[in-house]
């Protein structure tokens, strides 16, 4: 077996610093090895930038994780990040394989932010990505998709809304632990909550800029 760390599957924005421009030197920081599965080549990112660019690459990923099995890459966690549709489709054949083998698998499931679901996602994602997220062992979205996963809006930014839609999501999904991310309670202050079987904490942080 080749140990190929953490697998990290989300786009690349070109621009922007989001998804893997983004995840890749955190991961670094922290002394992991990541191995990428690129799901989509964007221009920039879906917000502020204009009608962006999008290269679907669902065809070269079947071809890359083919090689991977055949080579023999083992991964100790999966982290996914934004898919897009045919990508969506994709992760939720091939998710069972490392759920069978117990890895901790990271799913943040980018679909929208303040209250709107991001240019090019529907409803019909929304359902597909319920699905997906059963096979989660950490789920981290923000207010906005937390609220779309469990049907419900978004009312208020507290603590308690965030500890309550995380409770559900656990509950509902099967998921052990969910982080509820970029909690905005005020114009100089951001938190996050997480939730596991026996407790629940909150985080809150000065806003920075960007």
């Amino acid at each position: 077996m080749v140990n190929g760390g953490v697998l990290v599957s989300q786009d690349l924005s070109c621009a922007g610093q989001v998804s893997l421009s983004a995840a890749l030197p955190v991961l670094g920081a922290c002394g992991l090895s990541p191995t990428v599965l690129p799901t989509a080549i964007l221009s920039t990112h879906t917000g502020g930038f204009g009608e962006n660019t999008f290269l679907s690459l669902n065809n070269e990923m079947a071809k890359i994780m083919a090689h991977w099995q055949k080579v023999g890459f083992d991964f100790s966690a999966v982290y996914l990040g934004y898919l897009g549709k045919r990508a969506l489709d994709f992760w939720t054949e091939k998710i069972s394989y490392f759920k069978q083998k117990n890895k901790l698998i990271l799913i943040d499931p980018v679909m929208g932010d303040h209250g709107q679901l991001y240019r090019g996602i529907d409803e019909n994602y929304v359902i597909k990505m319920r699905n997906l997220v059963k096979s989660a062992t950490i789920l981290t979205p923000n207010m906005t998709e937390a609220a779309f996963l469990l049907g419900k809006k978004a009312t208020s930014n507290s603590l308690k809304t965030a500890t309550e839609f995380a409770a559900e999501l656990s509950s509902q999904f099967g998921v052990s632990n969910v982080i509820i991310t970029g909690i905005s309670l005020n114009k100089e202050k951001i938190a996050e909550v997480g939730i596991t079987a026996d407790h629940s904490w909150s985080l809150i942080q000065k806003k920075l800029p960007g």
